[in-house]
């Protein structure tokens, strides 16, 4: 394309093929993190306490019902966060 003239057909074709493949980059990297992040909150929000009850430690959560809530919150959260990435893959073009 020279400078002043408008852009061939072809030229804004690929323009829009550029534009739309770092959309589905952009997508699917936000959706990674937001997966990512779900693993991190699952692993140590209910799968360390888990772990932590099973042996008697001295630093082992304590049991009962707030350990358990709180274990139940961290993994809804976790399965908030990855259902919201899968969502954001309905974007992709």
């Amino acid at each position: 394309m020279t400078s002043g003239s408008p852009p061939s057909p072809a030229e804004d074709t690929d323009a829009l093929k550029r534009h739309i493949l770092v959309h589905n980059e952009k997508t699917k990297l936000t959706a990674s993190a937001a997966n990512n992040i779900a693993i991190a909150l699952f692993g140590g929000g209910f799968l360390l306490p888990i772990i932590g009850l099973s042996f008697p430690l001295s630093s082992a959560p304590p049991e009962g019902q707030v350990t358990l809530i709180t274990m139940i919150v961290w993994a809804l959260v976790a399965v908030a966060l990855h259902n919201w990435g899968r969502t954001m893959l309905d974007g992709l073009r």
